[in-house]
């Protein structure tokens, strides 16, 4: 190779020489530019079983159906509906809310039939008391979980309020225009029935009225951000 370098004409090796060196150059820039990009771009990880999240968000959504009980898609899950109709691709988890119509001791008894339920779906069910949700996770180890969130009726105003002891305890009361991040307030008539089922990954399942209009009520300080996740 040496001596087939030093065969060519000194002018030839000078023209080579230079488009060797702005080649080098061009690289070694590029190379900068990208790394001061990613640097700043999110690394979040992509959640890997996000086929399996969503069958199993479906299989929560047949047992609700089955007891009677309305709910939705919301929080994350809705958000990654509106854009992409499947749960967003860096989450572990999937939302579903449920509106609890009934009185404390008849959603006492309901709730220790949704457990049953789940649990003969293969499911295993946590209640979180403080924020109003069960964590229900699959028994035979599939990763993913998926959120029973629970919302109470407060009809005086015409709206729907997070259950869960730490919501109760909140002293401001829902109104029309309550968009509080501690109440997780909303008008009623966005998931008045019935709901209109949308495509979910593989199935359809029920969403709001309005789209992500829910969402100025349950994110007030952040729902007009871009849909991305949060690093």
């Amino acid at each position: 190779m040496a001596s087939l370098w030093r065969m060519l004409p000194s002018c030839v090796r000078s023209r080579l020489g230079l488009r060797l060196m702005l080649l080098l150059w061009l690289v070694i820039v590029l190379a900068l530019i990208s790394t001061r990009f990613v640097g700043r771009g999110c690394r979040k990880r992509v959640f890997a079983y996000r086929d399996q999240l969503e069958e199993s968000t479906h299989a929560v959504a047949t047992v609700l159906d089955e007891l009677g009980l309305r709910f939705f898609l919301c929080y994350g899950s809705l958000w990654g509906q509106v854009h992409e109709r499947r749960n967003p691709p860096w989450e572990a988890d999937a939302e579903l809310c449920v509106l609890s119509e009934q009185d404390d001791s008849a959603a006492d008894r309901l709730q220790d039939r949704l457990v049953t339920a789940l649990d003969a779906a293969g499911f295993s069910a946590e209640q979180d008391g403080r924020l109003g949700r069960y964590d229900v996770y699959r028994t035979d180890g599939t990763p993913g979980l998926v959120q029973i969130v629970f919302f109470a009726p407060d009809a005086a105003n015409k709206m729907y309020r997070r259950d869960g002891w730490m919501h109760r305890s909140h002293p401001a009361v829902c109104t029309g225009d309550t968009a509080d991040p501690q109440l997780h307030c909303f008008p009623a008539r966005l998931v008045a029935a019935p709901l209109e089922r949308r495509p979910f990954g593989a199935h359809h399942l029920p969403v709001p009225w309005l789209g992500f209009e829910i969402q100025k009520y349950l994110f007030p300080n952040t729902w007009f951000r871009d849909y991305a996740p949060i690093c």
